[in-house]
């Protein structure tokens, strides 16, 4: 209520009507009383938007916490991840140094290998040359090899009738000189019995000993046909 709206009624013997001043603190504690009450719901909105205020100002703080917290996680991931990627990198790097190597190796294994093909390929006709050849030889050695042992038995064969026929010789000649020296011992024995007797036991020696020599000669002979060459010894067989 402003100074121009207060207005007292006078008194009869002079002054303000009591009544009316009476309203006027009535009116003005209520209006004061009213402003008094808005400004203390002023006040605790104003204490409440405060409390909110400093709960949001918490929250904040909070987020701005959980933010730092986060960026400082990203930044401890980001250099994990730049350390990894630089690894990454040293490890690949690496690895196609390691693959530029093997290349080379396979390029001069092929290079090697296709030379080897190319030497096997130019080797190849006098291989074949060489195996039919080996077969051949194989076959000549065989067919050589049996032959000898067939002149080796039938050499074998005839010393057996040498040996044989010697043997009967000796044995002929054996009983001849038994013969003869039974005749000499006898002459010795009975040369009184005359001259004449020695003379024909004598010759008869001579005669016989003509004869052995004939015979041998004969044997001697036989043996040297009949024998023949020295057969060759049998080649031995290799294992094919």
């Amino acid at each position: 209520m402003s100074a121009e709206e207060i207005q007292f009624r006078t008194a009869t013997l002079g002054g303000f009507q009591k009544q009316d001043v009476l309203d006027y603190i009535e009116r003005s504690s209520k209006d004061h009383g009213d402003k008094l009450a808005g400004l203390q719901r002023e006040l605790e909105e104003a204490r409440r938007a405060l409390c909110a205020v400093e709960e949001e100002k918490g929250a904040l703080a909070r987020e701005l916490a959980a933010a730092q917290e986060r960026e400082r996680t990203l930044t401890e991931e980001r250099e994990a991840a730049a350390a990894a990627a630089g690894q990454a990198s040293q490890e690949t790097s690496a690895l196609r140094e390691e693959l530029e190597a093997e290349r080379l190796r396979l390029a001069e294994t092929e290079a090697v290998l296709e030379q080897t093909m190319e030497e096997v390929d130019r080797l190849r006709p006098a291989a074949e040359a060489f195996a039919r050849l080996k077969d051949r030889t194989a076959g000549i050695e065989l067919e050589a090899h049996c032959r000898a042992q067939g002149v080796q038995a039938e050499a074998e064969e005839r010393a057996q009738k040498t040996r044989e026929q010697v043997e009967q010789w000796l044995r002929r000649m054996r009983a001849e000189y038994d013969r003869i020296r039974e005749d000499i011992d006898a002459a010795v024995s009975q040369v009184s019995g005359g001259l004449a007797e020695a003379e024909r036991i004598v010759e008869g020696l001579s005669g016989t000993l003509t004869r052995q020599d004939g015979e041998l000669e004969e044997l001697a002979q036989a043996c040297l046909t009949d024998m023949g060459p020295k057969a060759p010894m049998p080649l031995p067989l290799e294992d094919k």
